[in-house]
């Protein structure tokens, strides 16, 4: 196994910069694109690298070395394996999902949240959801071939990361989230841009690019 984290990095949080950073695992950090964009850099990232199993992560995020390491001993071929996190700041809800999607389309309505008590309280290491939501959410390459990254709407794009668990719902393709999985997503608002100080986007503001991180710093 020689798993590649993929870093959606429009962003410069310095608490989660420093989080990421330290996960010894290769990276690629994403920097200041959209998610439209993204649908060709990706597949353009993938396509020289030699990794599997391939992650993805939002920047927004404060992950663990435990976090990772169970998301990874989950991993195998053919499913998908992912982390968690609470919605927002204040929110006792997380981003996975216990029944199937009700939509493919972007609404509160999609999903059946879970609470963090109910996860961490699963019998299992292994917690079936129907929702991943770009939180250490790997799959192999062969997966990421069959599903490339698309997101809803023209450009800038959104909800990627619903329309990458709907695909696989339709597909059958099964994903398991890690009960030990959990990570900190530091976001005032579920839903909402944050517009918190320090926070903000910086697409159009700094240059985009793709820098490689071979267990190094930031």
């Amino acid at each position: 196994m020689k798993p590649l984290l993929l870093i959606l990095n429009p962003r410069r949080i310095p608490e989660c910069v420093d989080a990421i950073s330290s996960l010894p695992v290769d990276k690629v950090w994403l920097q200041n694109y959209t998610e439209s964009e993204l649908a060709d850099v990706i597949p353009d990232v993938l396509s020289h690298v030699g990794h599997d199993p391939i992650g993805i992560l939002s920047d927004d995020t404060v992950p663990t070395r435990a976090a990772l390491d169970a998301v990874l001993a989950l991993a195998a071929p053919g499913r998908v394996t992912t982390g968690w996190c609470n919605l927002d700041d204040t929110s006792d809800l997380v981003n996975l999902s216990t029944e199937p999607l009700a939509t493919s389309t972007p609404t509160t309505t999609a999903y059946t949240f879970p609470t963090r008590a109910w996860v961490e309280a699963h019998d299992t290491r292994a917690v079936p959801t129907y929702f991943a939501g770009h939180c250490l959410t790997f799959m192999d390459h062969d997966l990421w071939q069959r599903f490339p990254w698309q997101c809803h709407g023209g450009p800038p794009g959104y909800a990627s990361d619903l329309m990458l668990s709907w695909r696989l719902q339709e597909a059958g393709v099964p994903i398991i989230a890690a009960r030990d999985g959990f990570v900190r997503h530091v976001k005032a608002r579920w839903n909402y841009v944050d517009d918190t100080p320090g926070r903000q986007l910086l697409i159009g503001v700094e240059p985009s690019g793709v820098r490689l991180d071979l267990q190094g710093g930031n």
